[in-house]
Protein backbone atom coordinates (compact mmCIF):
# COMPACT_ATOMS: atom_id res chain seq x y z
CA UNK A 1 0.00 0.00 0.00
CA UNK A 2 1.74 3.92 -0.74
CA UNK A 3 2.23 5.78 1.99
CA UNK A 4 0.52 8.69 0.60
CA UNK A 5 -3.02 6.76 0.67
CA UNK A 6 -4.30 7.57 4.00
CA UNK A 7 -3.71 11.09 3.09
CA UNK A 8 -5.48 10.79 -0.36
CA UNK A 9 -9.44 11.46 -0.08
CA UNK A 10 -11.88 9.19 -2.29
CA UNK A 11 -11.40 10.09 -6.04
CA UNK A 12 -13.39 8.64 -8.75
CA UNK A 13 -11.42 7.74 -11.69
CA UNK A 14 -12.18 6.58 -15.16
CA UNK A 15 -10.00 3.95 -17.37
CA UNK A 16 -10.64 3.90 -20.57
CA UNK A 17 -8.71 1.01 -21.64
CA UNK A 18 -9.82 -1.10 -24.42
CA UNK A 19 -7.63 -4.33 -23.42
CA UNK A 20 -9.51 -6.44 -20.70
CA UNK A 21 -6.23 -7.27 -19.34
CA UNK A 22 -4.57 -4.18 -18.94
CA UNK A 23 -8.40 -3.25 -17.81
CA UNK A 24 -8.20 -5.51 -14.95
CA UNK A 25 -4.43 -5.11 -13.95
CA UNK A 26 -5.31 -1.27 -13.41
CA UNK A 27 -8.80 -1.59 -11.59
CA UNK A 28 -6.75 -4.21 -9.14
CA UNK A 29 -4.12 -2.13 -8.76
CA UNK A 30 -6.30 1.02 -7.83
CA UNK A 31 -8.63 -0.62 -6.03
CA UNK A 32 -5.37 -2.11 -3.52
CA UNK A 33 -3.59 0.57 -2.98
CA UNK A 34 -6.81 3.43 -3.07
CA UNK A 35 -9.74 4.20 -1.92
CA UNK A 36 -10.76 5.67 -5.20
CA UNK A 37 -14.02 4.32 -7.16
CA UNK A 38 -12.92 2.68 -10.16
CA UNK A 39 -15.10 2.89 -13.50
CA UNK A 40 -13.92 1.35 -16.45
CA UNK A 41 -14.78 1.29 -20.22
CA UNK A 42 -13.52 -0.28 -23.21
CA UNK A 43 -15.05 2.27 -25.46
CA UNK A 44 -13.45 5.90 -26.38
CA UNK A 45 -17.30 7.06 -27.40
CA UNK A 46 -18.69 5.45 -24.35
CA UNK A 47 -15.71 7.10 -22.00
CA UNK A 48 -17.11 10.69 -23.86
CA UNK A 49 -20.57 9.65 -23.31
CA UNK A 50 -19.59 8.89 -19.65
CA UNK A 51 -17.76 11.72 -18.26
CA UNK A 52 -20.52 14.43 -17.62
CA UNK A 53 -22.28 11.89 -15.90
CA UNK A 54 -19.65 10.25 -13.42
CA UNK A 55 -18.03 13.92 -13.26
CA UNK A 56 -14.69 11.60 -12.83
CA UNK A 57 -11.61 13.56 -10.99
CA UNK A 58 -9.50 11.48 -13.35
CA UNK A 59 -9.52 9.94 -16.43
CA UNK A 60 -6.71 7.37 -17.64
CA UNK A 61 -6.94 7.28 -21.02
CA UNK A 62 -5.27 4.67 -22.86
CA UNK A 63 -3.85 5.86 -26.23
CA UNK A 64 -2.86 3.91 -29.19
CA UNK A 65 0.38 4.38 -31.10
CA UNK A 66 -1.82 4.96 -34.15
CA UNK A 67 -4.01 7.49 -33.12
CA UNK A 68 -2.65 11.29 -33.84
CA UNK A 69 -2.12 13.78 -31.11
CA UNK A 70 -4.05 16.21 -33.36
CA UNK A 71 -7.63 13.45 -33.58
CA UNK A 72 -10.13 14.75 -32.64
CA UNK A 73 -11.17 11.98 -30.54
CA UNK A 74 -8.16 13.09 -28.48
CA UNK A 75 -9.23 16.75 -28.57
CA UNK A 76 -12.52 15.95 -27.43
CA UNK A 77 -11.41 14.50 -24.03
CA UNK A 78 -8.77 17.57 -23.62
CA UNK A 79 -11.56 19.85 -24.38
CA UNK A 80 -14.37 17.88 -21.80
CA UNK A 81 -11.56 17.29 -19.20
CA UNK A 82 -11.07 21.01 -19.33
CA UNK A 83 -14.27 22.03 -18.97
CA UNK A 84 -15.14 19.79 -16.64
CA UNK A 85 -11.85 20.41 -14.24
CA UNK A 86 -10.76 16.59 -14.59
CA UNK A 87 -7.17 15.68 -14.49
CA UNK A 88 -6.69 13.60 -17.39
CA UNK A 89 -3.58 11.48 -18.11
CA UNK A 90 -2.69 8.84 -20.71
CA UNK A 91 -0.98 5.76 -21.42
CA UNK A 92 1.45 5.91 -24.42
CA UNK A 93 3.12 3.02 -26.39
CA UNK A 94 6.27 4.43 -27.41
CA UNK A 95 6.43 7.61 -25.67
CA UNK A 96 8.72 10.08 -26.97
CA UNK A 97 9.82 13.52 -26.05
CA UNK A 98 8.12 15.21 -28.79
CA UNK A 99 4.72 13.77 -27.69
CA UNK A 100 5.23 14.34 -24.27
CA UNK A 101 5.96 17.58 -24.88
CA UNK A 102 2.78 17.93 -27.29
CA UNK A 103 0.55 16.31 -24.79
CA UNK A 104 1.94 18.72 -22.06
CA UNK A 105 1.01 21.68 -24.51
CA UNK A 106 -2.53 20.46 -24.80
CA UNK A 107 -3.12 20.33 -20.88
CA UNK A 108 -2.79 16.78 -20.01
CA UNK A 109 -1.64 16.22 -16.95
CA UNK A 110 0.95 12.86 -17.40
CA UNK A 111 1.71 10.49 -19.77
CA UNK A 112 2.22 6.49 -18.76
CA UNK A 113 4.63 4.87 -21.10
CA UNK A 114 3.74 1.61 -21.75
CA UNK A 115 4.80 -0.94 -20.02
CA UNK A 116 3.83 0.15 -16.43
CA UNK A 117 4.62 -0.72 -13.70
CA UNK A 118 1.10 -0.74 -11.90
CA UNK A 119 2.07 0.97 -8.32
CA UNK A 120 4.30 3.75 -10.08
CA UNK A 121 0.64 4.68 -11.83
CA UNK A 122 -0.93 4.87 -8.76
CA UNK A 123 1.84 6.76 -7.11
CA UNK A 124 2.05 8.87 -10.44
CA UNK A 125 -1.83 9.46 -10.37
CA UNK A 126 -1.88 10.96 -6.78
CA UNK A 127 1.18 13.21 -7.51
CA UNK A 128 -0.78 14.67 -10.20
CA UNK A 129 -4.20 15.29 -8.62
CA UNK A 130 -4.48 19.10 -7.68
Amino acid sequence: MLASHALTPACDILVIEPEPDIRAIIQTSLELTTTWQVYLTHSYDEGLALIPILMPKVILLNLPFTLSLEHKLLKRFQQLTTQHDIVLAVMLDRARASDCQALGEMGIYGIIPKPFDCQQVTQLLLDWLP
